[in-house]
C-alpha cells in the first residue's frame, strides 16, 4: 500500500482538476501517526496481536469475529467458468472485485452503455463485469480434463494428465468434471490427439446437461438454484434447518465448522460468519430477480449493439 497523493491510484489523470483527485476519492488513504503498541492502533485479542476483531463489533463482548471467509483458492481444477469469481480481474481501484458471475451495473457507468468517458478528466470507464462475462460465458467451459492429485503432508500426482487421457479415451476413466463424455466420432488416433490440444478438444467430448446463463425461464433459474439444496456443509447437515430451509450459497467453499446462517439476526455471529441459507420461497424470489436482471441487461446490450 502506498499513500494516495495523486490520481493514479483511482485511475484518474494526475493533471485533473482539482489536481490528482478529479472530483472523486479513491478506497483507501493512509495516514502516519505515532502509536506504542497495536491496542492504540485497532482492538485485538491479547492472546494474538496479528488478529482483529470484525463482523458485528470491533468489541469481542458484543459479537467481534477474529475471523471471515472473503475469498477461496481452488485445492482441485476448477469445473465450473463461475469459480473464477474468486479471480481478482480488476485492473483499477474502482472496479469490482467479484467479477465474474456479477451482472450488476457500476456505479460509475450509464446503465445503457458499456463504458462512459468522464468529461472532467477524460478517462473512460468500462462496465467491465459485463465485458468479462460476456467474454468468457457462452464461448468457454471447462472440462476437467487435468491430473489425479492427491493432497496430503505432501502434495502428489496420484495421476497424470497423460493417463487420465488415455482411460478417459478408452472408456475406462472419466475426467474431473463428471458431465464431459466423449463423443468418439473419429477413429481412435484422431480423438486421442484431439483430447490432448486445448483448441481442439470441443470437437471430441460432449456435455452431458448444461444451462444458458442468460435464460428467461423463472422455472429453470429456479431448478438450477435449487440444486445446491441437501448438502452438507460445515456443521450444517443436510436438512438443517429444515427440508424447505436448506439450500446453502456460501462466498466460498468451507472447509471448516462453520454454521448455518437463516435469518438469524445482525447481532448473531452466524449472521456474519454462518454459511447463507436459502428457503424455497427464497429461490423463488432469486430466480425470479435473475430473469429480471438479464431482460433488463439484454435490452441494454441489444441497444448498444
Amino acid at each position: 500500500m502506498a499513500a494516495v497523493t495523486r490520481g493514479d491510484a483511482n485511475g484518474m489523470a494526475s493533471a485533473a482538476t482539482p489536481n490528482g483527485y478529479a472530483f472523486t476519492s479513491p478506497s483507501y488513504k493512509m495516514m502516519l501517526r505515532p502509536a506504542n503498541n497495536w491496542n492504540e492502533v485497532i482492538e485485538t485479542p491479547a492472546i494474538a496481536g496479528w488478529q482483529a476483531y470484525g463482523g458485528l463489533s470491533v468489541t469481542s463482548g458484543l459479537g467481534g469475529m477474529t475471523s471471515a471467509v472473503y475469498t477461496s483458492v481452488p485445492f482441485a481444477p476448477p469445473l465450473s467458468l463461475a469459480q473464477y469469481t474468486h479471480a481478482n480481474f480488476g485492473l483499477r481501484d474502482q472496479e469490482p472485485l467479484f467479477q465474474i458471475g456479477n451482472s450488476f451495473s457500476p456505479l460509475n457507468v450509464n446503465v445503457a452503455r458499456t463504458y462512459y468517458t468522464d468529461p472532467k478528466c477524460a478517462v473512460a470507464n468500462h462496465d467491465h463485469a459485463w465485458m468479462a462475462n460476456s467474454a468468457i460465458y457462452d464461448r468457454f467451459f471447462l472440462s476437467g480434463a487435468a491430473p489425479v492429485i492427491s493432497r496430503a503432508k505432501v502434495v502428489t500426482e496420484a495421476k497424470s494428465l497423460t493417463t487420465v487421457l488415455d482411460e478417459f479415451a478408452a472408456g475406462a476413466g472419466r475426467f474431473a468434471n463428471p458431465r464431459t463424455k466423449l463423443f468418439a466420432a473419429r477413429d481412435p488416433v484422431t480423438v486421442r490427439a484431439m483430447l490432448a490440444d486445448h483448441r481442439r478438444i470441443a470437437g471430441t467430448i460432449l456435455s452431458d446437461g448444461t444451462f444458458n446463463v442468460n435464460s428467461t425461464s423463472v422455472d429453470a433459474w429456479a431448478a438450477l438454484l435449487a440444486s445446491a439444496k441437501r448438502n452438507v456443509m460445515g456443521s450444517a447437515t443436510e436438512l438443517l434447518p429444515a427440508a424447505d430451509k436448506n439450500a446453502r450459497f456460501p462466498r466460498a467453499v468451507r472447509a471448516d465448522s462453520a454454521d448455518y446462517n437463516y435469518k438469524y439476526a445482525f447481532n448473531d455471529k452466524r449472521a456474519w460468519t454462518g454459511l447463507a441459507t436459502l428457503d424455497d420461497a427464497q429461490i423463488k424470489l432469486l430466480a425470479k430477480s435473475i430473469v429480471e436482471e438479464t431482460r433488463m441487461r439484454i435490452r441494454v446490450s441489444s441497444t448498444i449493439d
